[in-house]
């Protein structure tokens, strides 16, 4: 084997390990997920993922068997699925933050709403209060004027 083969061998063999430690990421997204609109598209990159660490060690194979001519086809391949790989990734990452902004904008909104209530409550409480303090004077007034009756002998009990 020469130098070059070597490195090549070395750097997909590394490239295979980074993308098994990707398939045990995703395996536990995907347990994040179980029950989100988002599953089937995690599943699918988690396919992509494995059919690129197969790429990866039968490149190594070829590579390490010298067998140098059906490694253009195999990268070839993995180019095309590595593009599909990418774009799936850009997709989900937009409904991803599409997503999360509209959270946030409701967030917001309820936010507004829960503060607007509150005032609403406040200013509420504040009149029945006020209305509580109005009748308690009220009625104080009533036994005084009931008391001043009696005293004259207008009321009788």
């Amino acid at each position: 084997m020469s130098i070059n083969e070597i490195i090549t061998a070395v750097l997909i063999f590394l490239g295979a390990v980074v993308m098994f430690l990707s398939v045990l990421g995703m395996k536990q997204v995907l347990q994040l997920l179980a029950d989100s609109r988002y599953i089937r598209r995690w599943q699918i990159l988690l396919s992509l993922t494995i059919f690129f660490l197969v790429g990866y060690l039968a490149a190594l194979a070829l590579v390490l068997t010298g067998m140098m001519d059906p490694l253009a086809m195999l990268t070839g391949l993995i180019f095309f699925f590595g593009a599909m790989f990418v774009l799936l990734v850009v997709w989900l990452g937009h409904l991803t933050i599409d997503d999360l902004i509209k959270t946030t904008v409701s967030k917001e909104q309820l936010k507004q709403v829960v503060q607007q209530r509150t005032e609403e409550l406040i200013t509420a409480i504040e009149k029945l209060e006020q209305e509580i303090t109005d009748r308690k004077r009220v009625e104080k007034a009533l036994r005084e004027l009931e008391e001043k009756w009696r005293s004259l002998g207008l009321v009788q009990e």
